[in-house]
């Protein structure tokens, strides 16, 4: 029997929310503000990154990722991650890239699934649909890595929390 003043080691707590509503009516959910405090190091921006052929694939891996191009490294244990895309392309069949990827597969993938309606995060996965998003608004994930916890937050809409260890 666990003790009681013990957390369960699967135990994973996630990052305090503001809530909302969109002007639709619809919840919105986003990291508290004053996370925005916390950080150290200045932003590193990368933009209008382009997906050469050998990053594509038509597979879909169940437990992992295929090889792939290597775009970022980036320092420190806490980081978080903005990535927008163009809701033309996010609107095509499947979405992806790994976390914690060296290049040559493996890591934490994250698929937006827009046939299914689905996001997931390794083995996580929650509704998000991009036909629910009013027109014209590109995806936008918020990803917040926190040693190896990681949490998604897609358009304030959506959020969606795992764990990764090698």
């Amino acid at each position: 029997m666990a003790d009681s003043n013990q957390m369960d080691r699967q135990t994973i707590q996630s990052l305090p929310r503001e809530l909302g509503l969109h002007a639709d009516g619809s919840l919105s959910m986003s990291p508290l503000r004053e996370l925005e405090t916390l950080r150290q190091l200045p932003g590193t921006e990368l933009a209008n990154i382009t997906v050469g052929a050998e990053g594509l694939t038509t597979e879909v891996f169940r437990d992992g990722a295929p090889p792939g191009e290597v775009i970022a490294s980036l320092p420190g244990d806490a980081v978080e991650i903005r990535i927008v895309v163009a809701r033309e392309q996010a609107e095509r069949k499947l979405f992806g890239f790994s976390l914690f990827s060296d290049g040559s597969g493996g890591g934490l993938p994250v698929v937006l699934r827009p046939e299914t309606g689905g996001l997931r995060l390794g083995s996580s996965e929650a509704p998000f649909s991009l036909a629910d998003l009013p027109a014209g608004e590109d995806l936008e994930l918020r990803i917040f890595i926190d040693k190896h916890v990681v949490e998604i937050f897609a358009n304030d809409r959506q959020a969606i929390l795992s764990n990764y260890c090698e």
